[in-house]
C-alpha cells in the first residue's frame, strides 16, 4: 500500500513540472527575441519580473506569492509521501490519534490554493482534454462498483483478487491517493458539465450555493454542528419523514443566512478603508492632472 501511495503521488509532480520545464526550455529564445528590438526614442524599455499577487485568505492571513511559483505544492506533496511512507501522525491524550491527519489532507487545501494562484489555467489543457475526462468517468464508475459491494457483499466476487490486494485499506484519515484522485475525477466531470460560463451559474437559484462556497471553511464547520444538533434533535422526537425535511431545509437556511452574514460584515468593514484611501488617491491624481 505504501508502494502504491509514493508511485501515485509521485504522479502529482508531472503536471506541476511539465508546464514549468517548457516554460524554462522557452526562456531562453525569448530572451534572444527581445534584446533585438530597439526601443522608441524617450521610452523606457520595459523590465520583465516575476508576477507576484497579494492573496487575502478568509481568515484574515495574507500569503504573497508567484503565479509560477511550485515550490509550495511540490513540498506538499514531498510532505504526503513522507507522512504515509513513514506513518507521521499527532497522537491524542492518553490514546489514539487523530481522526484527519493533516500530515496528509493538506495536500487538498494546498493543491486548491493552488490551483486558485495560477495553477488551474496552467492545468486546463489536461483537463480540457477529452483523454482526461472519459478517464475520470471510467474512474468514478469503478468507485461506484466497487461502494456497492461494501453494501452488496455478494457483489464481491465481481472484484479480483489482486484488486482488492492492491486498493485496500482506503485510508481516509491519511487521505488516502485514491480518495483524492476521486477529488480529482469529480472536479474534471463537473468543469465539463459546468464551465465557468454557464448561464445557470448566474440565476438565483445558484446564488446561495456560490454564496456559501465563498465561506467554504466556515460553513463547513457549522454545517458539521448543525449536523449533531439536528440529529439529536431526530432521535429525541422520533421523527417521521416530514419533519426530517424540515431540519434538513432549516439547516440549509441557517447556512445560507450566515453566509449572507459574512457577505454583509465583510462590506461594511472595507468600506471605511475605501473611505480613507480615496482622498488621499484623488488628492495625489489633482497636480497629474494641472500640468500645462
Amino acid at each position: 500500500m505504501k508502494r502504491r501511495t509514493f508511485l501515485l503521488a509521485l504522479c502529482l509532480l508531472t503536471p506541476v513540472l511539465a508546464p514549468s520545464a517548457g516554460a524554462q526550455t522557452q526562456a531562453p529564445a525569448q530572451t534572444q527575441l527581445d534584446r533585438t528590438k530597439v526601443p522608441p526614442i524617450g521610452k523606457t524599455p520595459e523590465l520583465r519580473v516575476p508576477k507576484w499577487t497579494k492573496t487575502t485568505l478568509s481568515n484574515g492571513a495574507e500569503l504573497i506569492v508567484s503565479e509560477k511559483h511550485d515550490l509550495p505544492l511540490v513540498l506538499s506533496i514531498v510532505l504526503y509521501i513522507v507522512a504515509n511512507r513513514f506513518d507521521l501522525h499527532f497522537s491524542t491524550y492518553p490514546e489514539g490519534f487523530w481522526s484527519f491527519n493533516p500530515f496528509g489532507w493538506q495536500l487538498l487545501f494546498v493543491f486548491g490554493a493552488w490551483c486558485a494562484l495560477g495553477g488551474a489555467r496552467r492545468l486546463q489543457p489536461i483537463v480540457a482534454s477529452p483523454i482526461t475526462f472519459w478517464i475520470a468517468v471510467a474512474y468514478l464508475c469503478a468507485a461506484f462498483s466497487l461502494t456497492m459491494t461494501w453494501y452488496f457483499p455478494q457483489l464481491e466476487v465481481f472484484v479480483p483478487g489482486w484488486l482488492s490486494y492492491w486498493i485496500y485499506p482506503i485510508n481516509k484519515t491519511d487521505f488516502d491517493i485514491l480518495r483524492f484522485a476521486h477529488f480529482l475525477a469529480l472536479a474534471v466531470v463537473g468543469l465539463r458539465f459546468v464551465p465557468a460560463n454557464w448561464a445557470g451559474l448566474r440565476s438565483a437559484w445558484a446564488q446561495p450555493l456560490i454564496l456559501c462556497g465563498q465561506y467554504s471553511l466556515q460553513i463547513f464547520a457549522l454545517g458539521v454542528a448543525l449536523s449533531f444538533a439536528g440529529y439529536a434533535l431526530l432521535m429525541e422526537l422520533d421523527a417521521g419523514v416530514a419533519l426530517h425535511f424540515i431540519v434538513g431545509a432549516a439547516g440549509i437556511l441557517i447556512l445560507y443566512g450566515v453566509a449572507r452574514v459574512f457577505t454583509w460584515y465583510k462590506r461594511v468593514t472595507a468600506s471605511p478603508a475605501r473611505a480613507k484611501t480615496s482622498p488621499t488617491s484623488a488628492t495625489a491624481s489633482v497636480p497629474a492632472s494641472a500640468g500645462p
